[in-house]
């Protein structure tokens, strides 16, 4: 994640210390997105190894060579569940401009809702089984939907326990973060003045937030592997099958 973080500070500093151009902006962006999709491939794969009984220490040829295998699949496979997810709150966002009844508008926004949640859900499996499974995109998808549709209220609940106790554990270090610095910059003013906060806060603020979610990004992944191998074994019980693994 270090390269991920300096990019992210490099931006930062960017973006409140010089006026970037729309054009330097987006391939930043771009570049920064990539590296992370690295990022988590690497993750994804070392956290495999992680958690198995007897552990097995991969080498960065190993994962060199995953990365290499996998990455314009996995880049095809966010892409395809971006669309796929966006696709009905796009369609809901273009007919109400044709709807003025509140009531119909506050359903049609509520249908985009779940819509999202229960696709990221259904394929919250899908980048594991690319990786670990050595699946296609349209393999991994059907793959992920069937490991979570399982034991979906019991899957969901634990991946929600998890993202709120990993998020209160962050944003607890992120608030002494914060406040550590608040004190070494004297600008306490602008984290605990209300008044000030509405219209000012110090440029670093925003930065040590987002560190800390990029470190909460392998905690996330690990909860979701025990959960993916955990569904996994029981397919296996279920329906014994050869899997090929990278």
């Amino acid at each position: 994640l270090v390269q991920v973080i300096i990019l992210r500070v490099i931006a930062n500093y960017a973006e409140f210390g010089i006026q970037l151009n729309v054009t330097f902006s987006t391939i930043f962006g771009i570049i920064l997105n990539l590296v992370l999709l690295f990022v988590i491939l690497f993750i994804i794969k070392t956290t495999d190894e992680l958690t198995k009984t007897t552990p097995n220490k991969l080498t960065q040829k190993e994962l060199t060579a995953c990365a290499k295998n996998k990455f314009l699949e996995l880049l095809i496979l966010l892409i395809t569940i971006g669309l796929i997810t966006l696709s009905v709150p796009i369609l809901i966002l273009f007919l109400k401009k044709f709807i003025t009844i509140e009531t119909v508008q506050i359903t049609l926004e509520t249908i985009a809702y779940l819509w999202a949640i229960i696709i990221s859900l259904l394929f919250i499996f899908s980048s594991f089984s690319l990786i670990l499974e050595n699946s296609s995109p349209a393999m991994a998808l059907k793959r992920s939907a069937k490991l979570f549709m399982r034991k979906p209220f019991e899957t969901a609940a634990q991946l929600l326990v998890a993202a709120i106790l990993f998020g209160i554990f962050l944003t607890v270090l992120a608030s002494v973060a914060n406040m550590s610095l608040g004190f070494i910059t004297k600008q306490t003013d602008l984290l605990f003045n209300a008044e000030l906060v509405r219209y000012f806060s110090p440029w670093w603020k925003s930065l040590i937030i987002d560190i800390f979610a990029y470190l909460g990004l392998p905690l996330l992944l690990i909860a979701t592997s025990v959960r993916f191998n955990y569904l996994r074994k029981m397919d296996d019980l279920s329906f014994p099958r050869k899997r090929e693994s990278i």
